[in-house]
Protein backbone atom coordinates (compact mmCIF):
# COMPACT_ATOMS: atom_id res chain seq x y z
CA UNK A 1 0.00 0.00 0.00
CA UNK A 2 2.82 2.72 0.91
CA UNK A 3 4.34 2.48 -2.38
CA UNK A 4 0.69 3.28 -4.36
CA UNK A 5 0.48 5.83 -1.92
CA UNK A 6 3.09 7.32 -3.69
CA UNK A 7 1.25 8.07 -6.32
CA UNK A 8 -1.13 10.02 -5.18
CA UNK A 9 -1.31 13.76 -5.12
CA UNK A 10 -3.03 14.18 -1.61
CA UNK A 11 -2.57 11.67 1.48
CA UNK A 12 -3.54 12.68 4.78
CA UNK A 13 -2.44 10.35 7.84
CA UNK A 14 -2.91 10.26 11.52
CA UNK A 15 0.47 12.45 12.07
CA UNK A 16 0.90 16.07 11.54
CA UNK A 17 -1.42 18.80 13.25
CA UNK A 18 -1.75 21.91 14.51
CA UNK A 19 -4.26 24.35 16.41
CA UNK A 20 -6.95 24.73 13.75
CA UNK A 21 -5.32 22.31 10.91
CA UNK A 22 -4.90 18.11 9.86
CA UNK A 23 -1.48 18.32 8.17
CA UNK A 24 -1.25 16.21 4.95
CA UNK A 25 1.52 14.36 4.36
CA UNK A 26 1.28 14.82 0.67
CA UNK A 27 1.55 17.71 -0.97
CA UNK A 28 4.97 18.56 1.33
CA UNK A 29 5.35 21.45 -0.83
CA UNK A 30 2.56 24.69 -1.90
CA UNK A 31 0.16 24.46 -2.77
CA UNK A 32 -0.22 22.69 0.32
CA UNK A 33 -3.47 20.08 1.65
CA UNK A 34 -4.24 20.22 5.16
CA UNK A 35 -7.91 20.08 6.40
CA UNK A 36 -9.03 23.16 8.54
CA UNK A 37 -9.99 22.40 11.51
CA UNK A 38 -12.52 23.63 13.90
CA UNK A 39 -13.79 22.85 17.14
CA UNK A 40 -16.29 25.81 17.76
CA UNK A 41 -15.47 28.08 20.52
CA UNK A 42 -15.52 25.20 23.21
CA UNK A 43 -11.70 24.05 24.51
CA UNK A 44 -13.61 20.86 26.32
CA UNK A 45 -12.61 17.34 24.42
CA UNK A 46 -10.29 14.94 25.25
CA UNK A 47 -8.33 11.75 23.69
CA UNK A 48 -6.61 8.61 24.44
CA UNK A 49 -3.40 9.44 24.22
CA UNK A 50 -0.20 7.45 23.11
CA UNK A 51 0.55 6.57 26.53
CA UNK A 52 -2.84 5.10 26.69
CA UNK A 53 -4.51 7.58 29.22
CA UNK A 54 -7.20 10.25 28.87
CA UNK A 55 -5.89 13.74 28.01
CA UNK A 56 -7.72 17.14 27.74
CA UNK A 57 -6.83 18.98 24.43
CA UNK A 58 -6.50 22.40 23.79
CA UNK A 59 -9.62 24.45 21.50
CA UNK A 60 -9.44 23.87 17.65
CA UNK A 61 -6.46 21.42 18.33
CA UNK A 62 -7.31 18.24 16.34
CA UNK A 63 -7.56 14.83 18.44
CA UNK A 64 -5.30 12.75 17.40
CA UNK A 65 -6.62 9.44 19.57
CA UNK A 66 -4.18 6.24 20.05
CA UNK A 67 -7.64 3.91 21.15
CA UNK A 68 -7.67 1.35 18.89
CA UNK A 69 -4.44 2.41 16.72
CA UNK A 70 -3.60 6.15 15.59
CA UNK A 71 -6.47 8.01 14.52
CA UNK A 72 -7.83 11.38 14.05
CA UNK A 73 -11.55 11.49 15.89
CA UNK A 74 -14.35 13.75 14.60
CA UNK A 75 -17.15 13.78 16.62
CA UNK A 76 -20.74 15.84 16.71
CA UNK A 77 -21.57 18.34 19.46
CA UNK A 78 -22.32 16.68 22.83
CA UNK A 79 -23.62 17.53 26.79
CA UNK A 80 -22.51 15.71 29.35
CA UNK A 81 -25.96 15.85 31.60
CA UNK A 82 -24.33 14.67 34.69
CA UNK A 83 -23.12 17.54 36.84
CA UNK A 84 -20.56 15.50 39.07
CA UNK A 85 -18.96 12.91 36.45
CA UNK A 86 -16.15 11.71 39.05
CA UNK A 87 -17.32 13.44 41.95
CA UNK A 88 -19.24 10.28 43.17
CA UNK A 89 -18.87 11.36 47.14
CA UNK A 90 -21.28 14.02 46.32
CA UNK A 91 -24.18 12.28 48.06
CA UNK A 92 -26.97 14.88 46.76
CA UNK A 93 -26.60 14.36 43.57
CA UNK A 94 -24.82 10.65 43.73
CA UNK A 95 -27.74 8.71 45.51
CA UNK A 96 -26.22 5.98 47.27
CA UNK A 97 -28.76 2.41 46.79
CA UNK A 98 -29.18 -0.26 49.51
CA UNK A 99 -26.18 1.45 51.51
CA UNK A 100 -23.55 1.02 48.84
CA UNK A 101 -20.70 3.83 49.23
CA UNK A 102 -19.83 6.05 46.55
CA UNK A 103 -16.07 7.52 46.77
CA UNK A 104 -13.41 9.31 45.01
CA UNK A 105 -9.25 9.39 45.34
CA UNK A 106 -9.78 5.37 45.42
CA UNK A 107 -7.43 4.19 42.59
CA UNK A 108 -5.54 5.01 39.03
CA UNK A 109 -8.11 6.69 36.80
CA UNK A 110 -8.05 6.12 33.05
CA UNK A 111 -6.20 9.55 32.91
CA UNK A 112 -3.13 8.38 35.06
CA UNK A 113 -4.06 10.05 37.84
CA UNK A 114 -5.31 9.28 41.35
CA UNK A 115 -8.33 10.38 41.06
CA UNK A 116 -10.35 6.80 40.07
CA UNK A 117 -13.46 6.52 42.12
CA UNK A 118 -15.08 3.24 43.34
CA UNK A 119 -18.27 1.89 44.62
CA UNK A 120 -17.82 0.14 48.32
CA UNK A 121 -20.56 -2.79 48.89
CA UNK A 122 -22.67 -3.47 52.32
CA UNK A 123 -22.23 -5.87 54.04
CA UNK A 124 -25.58 -7.58 52.89
CA UNK A 125 -27.30 -9.09 49.42
CA UNK A 126 -29.42 -6.32 47.86
CA UNK A 127 -29.18 -4.39 45.18
CA UNK A 128 -26.62 -1.75 45.77
CA UNK A 129 -24.96 1.16 43.67
CA UNK A 130 -25.68 4.71 42.77
CA UNK A 131 -28.36 6.40 41.53
CA UNK A 132 -28.49 9.77 39.71
CA UNK A 133 -31.25 11.85 38.67
CA UNK A 134 -31.73 14.09 35.26
CA UNK A 135 -34.21 16.02 33.22
CA UNK A 136 -34.97 14.59 29.57
CA UNK A 137 -36.93 15.36 26.91
CA UNK A 138 -39.67 13.19 25.02
CA UNK A 139 -38.42 10.36 22.04
CA UNK A 140 -35.17 11.31 22.10
CA UNK A 141 -32.02 8.71 22.41
CA UNK A 142 -30.03 9.09 25.32
CA UNK A 143 -26.55 7.18 26.28
CA UNK A 144 -25.01 6.66 29.53
CA UNK A 145 -21.70 5.13 30.15
CA UNK A 146 -19.16 4.64 32.52
CA UNK A 147 -15.67 3.53 33.55
CA UNK A 148 -15.11 0.56 35.10
CA UNK A 149 -12.14 -1.37 36.70
CA UNK A 150 -12.06 -4.54 38.15
CA UNK A 151 -11.61 -4.88 41.77
CA UNK A 152 -13.68 -7.67 43.74
CA UNK A 153 -17.10 -8.09 41.36
CA UNK A 154 -16.40 -9.51 37.60
CA UNK A 155 -19.59 -7.65 36.39
CA UNK A 156 -21.23 -4.03 36.63
CA UNK A 157 -24.82 -3.30 35.74
CA UNK A 158 -26.04 -0.06 33.91
CA UNK A 159 -29.80 0.64 34.53
CA UNK A 160 -32.44 2.69 33.28
CA UNK A 161 -35.51 3.39 35.78
CA UNK A 162 -38.93 3.91 35.04
CA UNK A 163 -39.41 7.00 37.23
CA UNK A 164 -42.02 9.48 35.76
CA UNK A 165 -42.19 7.19 32.47
CA UNK A 166 -39.14 9.03 31.17
CA UNK A 167 -37.69 5.21 30.65
CA UNK A 168 -38.49 2.59 30.44
CA UNK A 169 -37.10 -0.11 33.48
CA UNK A 170 -33.92 -2.02 31.21
CA UNK A 171 -30.50 -3.19 32.49
CA UNK A 172 -27.23 -4.35 30.84
CA UNK A 173 -24.58 -6.08 32.53
CA UNK A 174 -20.53 -5.96 31.40
CA UNK A 175 -17.74 -8.45 32.26
CA UNK A 176 -15.21 -6.34 33.41
CA UNK A 177 -13.09 -9.28 34.26
CA UNK A 178 -12.99 -10.39 30.18
CA UNK A 179 -14.34 -6.90 28.64
CA UNK A 180 -17.33 -8.97 27.09
CA UNK A 181 -21.18 -8.44 27.28
CA UNK A 182 -23.29 -10.04 29.63
CA UNK A 183 -27.40 -9.64 29.39
CA UNK A 184 -28.61 -6.96 27.51
CA UNK A 185 -32.39 -6.44 28.11
CA UNK A 186 -34.58 -5.94 24.85
CA UNK A 187 -35.41 -2.40 23.78
CA UNK A 188 -31.92 -1.47 24.49
CA UNK A 189 -28.52 -1.56 23.26
CA UNK A 190 -25.51 -1.64 24.76
CA UNK A 191 -21.24 -1.74 24.68
CA UNK A 192 -17.96 -2.27 25.90
CA UNK A 193 -14.50 -0.81 24.98
CA UNK A 194 -11.62 -1.74 26.14
CA UNK A 195 -9.16 1.60 27.70
CA UNK A 196 -6.56 -0.23 28.51
CA UNK A 197 -4.61 -0.65 32.36
CA UNK A 198 -7.51 -2.77 33.07
CA UNK A 199 -10.79 -0.31 32.64
CA UNK A 200 -13.78 -0.72 30.41
CA UNK A 201 -15.91 1.86 29.20
CA UNK A 202 -19.66 0.52 29.77
CA UNK A 203 -22.53 2.23 27.44
CA UNK A 204 -26.22 1.62 26.88
CA UNK A 205 -28.38 3.44 25.11
CA UNK A 206 -32.01 3.94 25.15
CA UNK A 207 -34.90 6.37 23.69
CA UNK A 208 -37.00 8.27 25.95
CA UNK A 209 -40.68 7.88 26.34
CA UNK A 210 -41.73 10.89 28.17
CA UNK A 211 -40.25 14.51 29.07
CA UNK A 212 -39.48 14.18 32.27
CA UNK A 213 -36.56 13.65 35.61
CA UNK A 214 -34.98 10.60 34.83
CA UNK A 215 -33.22 8.21 37.01
CA UNK A 216 -30.31 5.76 36.17
CA UNK A 217 -28.16 3.63 38.60
CA UNK A 218 -24.66 2.19 38.38
CA UNK A 219 -25.10 -1.05 40.11
CA UNK A 220 -23.10 -3.57 41.38
CA UNK A 221 -23.25 -6.95 40.48
CA UNK A 222 -21.73 -10.37 41.60
CA UNK A 223 -22.26 -12.03 38.12
CA UNK A 224 -24.23 -11.73 35.07
CA UNK A 225 -28.06 -11.00 35.03
CA UNK A 226 -27.97 -10.95 38.81
CA UNK A 227 -29.82 -7.85 40.69
CA UNK A 228 -29.14 -8.56 44.35
CA UNK A 229 -25.52 -8.07 44.66
CA UNK A 230 -23.29 -10.18 47.52
CA UNK A 231 -21.64 -7.46 50.03
CA UNK A 232 -19.48 -7.94 52.80
CA UNK A 233 -18.82 -3.93 53.94
CA UNK A 234 -15.61 -4.35 52.05
CA UNK A 235 -15.64 -5.58 48.24
CA UNK A 236 -16.01 -2.79 45.82
CA UNK A 237 -15.42 -2.21 42.01
CA UNK A 238 -13.71 0.94 40.92
CA UNK A 239 -15.46 3.62 38.99
CA UNK A 240 -14.88 6.76 37.03
CA UNK A 241 -16.37 9.15 34.64
CA UNK A 242 -19.28 8.85 33.95
CA UNK A 243 -21.88 10.52 31.47
CA UNK A 244 -25.16 10.96 30.07
CA UNK A 245 -25.59 12.38 26.89
CA UNK A 246 -28.68 12.83 24.31
CA UNK A 247 -27.00 10.85 21.69
CA UNK A 248 -26.73 7.24 19.79
CA UNK A 249 -23.82 6.47 21.43
CA UNK A 250 -21.35 7.52 24.05
CA UNK A 251 -19.04 10.25 22.49
CA UNK A 252 -15.39 11.29 24.29
CA UNK A 253 -14.88 11.87 27.45
CA UNK A 254 -16.54 15.18 28.72
CA UNK A 255 -15.75 15.64 32.10
CA UNK A 256 -17.84 18.00 34.90
CA UNK A 257 -17.79 19.42 38.47
CA UNK A 258 -20.82 20.91 39.06
CA UNK A 259 -22.62 21.69 36.35
CA UNK A 260 -23.01 20.36 32.65
CA UNK A 261 -20.19 20.56 30.11
CA UNK A 262 -20.55 20.53 26.00
CA UNK A 263 -17.80 19.40 23.79
CA UNK A 264 -18.87 21.49 20.33
CA UNK A 265 -18.85 20.42 16.80
CA UNK A 266 -16.45 18.97 15.25
CA UNK A 267 -15.72 19.70 11.09
CA UNK A 268 -12.33 19.41 8.35
CA UNK A 269 -13.13 20.84 5.62
CA UNK A 270 -11.03 22.91 2.63
CA UNK A 271 -8.19 20.60 1.49
CA UNK A 272 -6.88 20.11 -1.80
CA UNK A 273 -7.26 22.30 -4.99
CA UNK A 274 -7.34 21.57 -8.81
CA UNK A 275 -3.65 21.04 -9.11
CA UNK A 276 -4.31 17.54 -6.47
CA UNK A 277 -7.94 16.57 -7.96
CA UNK A 278 -8.30 15.36 -11.33
CA UNK A 279 -12.19 15.64 -12.13
CA UNK A 280 -12.22 13.52 -15.15
CA UNK A 281 -10.52 10.46 -13.47
CA UNK A 282 -9.19 9.36 -10.35
CA UNK A 283 -9.94 7.68 -6.72
CA UNK A 284 -10.89 8.63 -3.27
CA UNK A 285 -9.70 6.19 -0.69
CA UNK A 286 -10.48 5.92 3.00
CA UNK A 287 -9.78 3.96 5.64
CA UNK A 288 -12.66 5.22 8.08
CA UNK A 289 -14.86 3.87 10.42
CA UNK A 290 -18.22 4.82 11.84
CA UNK A 291 -19.69 5.89 15.38
CA UNK A 292 -22.77 3.86 14.61
CA UNK A 293 -24.20 1.21 13.06
CA UNK A 294 -26.79 3.19 11.47
CA UNK A 295 -27.38 6.80 10.92
CA UNK A 296 -29.95 9.76 10.75
CA UNK A 297 -28.06 11.47 8.00
CA UNK A 298 -25.95 10.97 5.32
CA UNK A 299 -21.96 11.32 6.65
CA UNK A 300 -19.68 11.88 3.78
CA UNK A 301 -16.37 12.67 2.84
CA UNK A 302 -16.28 14.02 -0.81
CA UNK A 303 -14.33 15.71 -3.62
CA UNK A 304 -16.84 18.96 -4.56
CA UNK A 305 -16.77 22.23 -6.13
CA UNK A 306 -17.16 24.19 -2.49
CA UNK A 307 -20.93 23.30 -2.68
CA UNK A 308 -23.58 20.02 -2.85
CA UNK A 309 -23.73 20.55 -7.08
CA UNK A 310 -20.95 18.36 -8.23
CA UNK A 311 -19.09 15.82 -6.02
CA UNK A 312 -18.13 12.57 -5.88
CA UNK A 313 -18.00 11.06 -2.19
CA UNK A 314 -17.72 8.08 0.01
CA UNK A 315 -20.49 8.10 2.35
CA UNK A 316 -22.15 6.34 5.56
CA UNK A 317 -25.79 6.24 4.11
CA UNK A 318 -28.59 7.64 5.55
CA UNK A 319 -31.03 4.97 7.25
CA UNK A 320 -28.83 2.11 5.88
CA UNK A 321 -27.29 -0.48 8.37
CA UNK A 322 -23.88 -1.32 8.13
CA UNK A 323 -23.62 0.13 4.70
CA UNK A 324 -21.10 2.24 2.89
CA UNK A 325 -21.39 3.70 -0.70
CA UNK A 326 -20.01 5.74 -3.34
CA UNK A 327 -22.31 8.39 -4.75
CA UNK A 328 -21.81 10.65 -7.77
CA UNK A 329 -23.63 14.24 -7.76
CA UNK A 330 -23.33 16.39 -11.33
CA UNK A 331 -25.67 19.55 -11.69
CA UNK A 332 -26.91 18.80 -8.34
CA UNK A 333 -28.16 15.02 -9.55
CA UNK A 334 -27.58 11.62 -9.16
CA UNK A 335 -25.03 9.84 -11.82
CA UNK A 336 -26.46 6.41 -12.32
CA UNK A 337 -27.03 4.56 -9.36
CA UNK A 338 -25.20 4.64 -6.00
CA UNK A 339 -23.15 2.07 -5.29
CA UNK A 340 -23.43 0.38 -1.84
CA UNK A 341 -22.46 -2.61 -0.01
CA UNK A 342 -22.90 -4.14 3.22
CA UNK A 343 -20.14 -4.79 5.88
CA UNK A 344 -20.34 -6.95 8.62
CA UNK A 345 -19.61 -3.86 11.25
CA UNK A 346 -19.15 -0.09 10.39
CA UNK A 347 -17.88 0.59 13.62
CA UNK A 348 -14.79 -0.82 12.95
CA UNK A 349 -12.50 0.21 10.15
CA UNK A 350 -12.68 -0.75 6.84
CA UNK A 351 -10.34 0.40 3.54
CA UNK A 352 -12.91 2.17 1.02
CA UNK A 353 -11.99 3.11 -2.96
CA UNK A 354 -14.42 5.02 -5.27
CA UNK A 355 -12.55 5.05 -8.94
CA UNK A 356 -14.52 6.89 -11.44
CA UNK A 357 -13.49 7.86 -14.96
CA UNK A 358 -14.72 7.56 -18.76
CA UNK A 359 -15.91 3.97 -18.07
CA UNK A 360 -17.86 4.59 -15.22
CA UNK A 361 -17.30 4.42 -11.20
CA UNK A 362 -16.61 1.38 -8.90
CA UNK A 363 -16.67 0.53 -5.52
CA UNK A 364 -13.97 -1.50 -3.36
CA UNK A 365 -14.03 -2.17 0.17
CA UNK A 366 -11.80 -4.28 1.75
CA UNK A 367 -9.73 -6.54 -0.71
CA UNK A 368 -12.41 -6.72 -3.05
CA UNK A 369 -14.49 -5.12 -5.75
CA UNK A 370 -18.15 -4.44 -4.39
CA UNK A 371 -19.76 -2.58 -7.05
CA UNK A 372 -19.60 -0.67 -10.36
CA UNK A 373 -21.39 1.69 -12.45
CA UNK A 374 -21.02 1.85 -16.54
CA UNK A 375 -22.06 5.32 -16.35
CA UNK A 376 -19.51 8.13 -16.92
CA UNK A 377 -20.01 11.13 -14.90
CA UNK A 378 -18.70 13.32 -17.54
CA UNK A 379 -17.08 15.52 -15.27
CA UNK A 380 -15.58 18.74 -17.01
CA UNK A 381 -11.74 19.70 -16.08
CA UNK A 382 -11.40 21.59 -12.78
CA UNK A 383 -14.94 21.15 -11.80
CA UNK A 384 -13.99 19.43 -8.77
CA UNK A 385 -11.67 21.93 -6.53
CA UNK A 386 -11.69 20.70 -3.01
CA UNK A 387 -12.19 17.79 -0.52
CA UNK A 388 -14.14 18.22 2.94
CA UNK A 389 -15.01 15.69 5.35
CA UNK A 390 -18.85 16.94 4.51
CA UNK A 391 -21.12 17.08 1.08
CA UNK A 392 -19.24 20.42 -0.40
CA UNK A 393 -21.56 23.01 1.67
CA UNK A 394 -21.59 21.78 5.26
CA UNK A 395 -24.31 19.06 5.54
CA UNK A 396 -23.69 15.56 6.03
CA UNK A 397 -20.36 15.98 8.11
CA UNK A 398 -18.57 12.73 8.55
CA UNK A 399 -18.66 11.67 12.21
CA UNK A 400 -16.27 8.81 12.89
CA UNK A 401 -12.65 8.15 12.71
CA UNK A 402 -9.67 8.15 10.10
CA UNK A 403 -6.70 6.47 9.66
CA UNK A 404 -5.95 7.93 5.99
CA UNK A 405 -7.27 9.82 2.79
CA UNK A 406 -5.69 9.76 -0.20
CA UNK A 407 -6.92 11.20 -3.09
CA UNK A 408 -4.98 9.54 -6.39
CA UNK A 409 -5.39 12.19 -9.77
CA UNK A 410 -5.37 8.61 -12.52
CA UNK A 411 -7.23 5.81 -12.67
CA UNK A 412 -5.79 3.04 -10.54
CA UNK A 413 -6.25 -0.47 -11.70
CA UNK A 414 -8.25 -2.98 -10.15
CA UNK A 415 -5.59 -5.03 -8.73
CA UNK A 416 -3.99 -2.03 -6.92
CA UNK A 417 -7.19 -0.91 -5.99
CA UNK A 418 -8.02 -4.50 -4.07
CA UNK A 419 -4.19 -4.53 -2.66
CA UNK A 420 -4.80 -0.79 -1.71
CA UNK A 421 -7.97 -2.07 0.54
CA UNK A 422 -6.69 -5.17 1.17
Amino acid sequence: MANLLEKASIVITPTGYDVGSINAVKPSTSPFADLTFDRGTSATATRVGGNSFIQTVAQDLPRLDFLGGNNFTIEPPSTNLFLYSEGFNQTSEWIRIGNAVGSINATTAPTGTDIGGQILSDNATSQQGLRETIAVSDAKPYTFSVFAKKSDYDFICLRFLSTNSAFADKEAYFNISTGALGTIDSGITAKIENYQNEWFRCSVTQTSTAAADAQVIIQLASSDNTTNVVGDGSKKTFIYGAQFEQNNFATSYIPTSGSTVTRDDETATNSGSTSTINSTEGVLYAEIKSFENQHGADRVISLNDGTNNNRVQIVYLNGQTNKIGFRIVKADSDVGSVLEHTVSDVTEFSKVAARWSSDGFDLFIDGVKRATNATNPNFSANTLTQLDLDNGEGAGKFRGKFRCIAVFKEKISDAALVSLTT
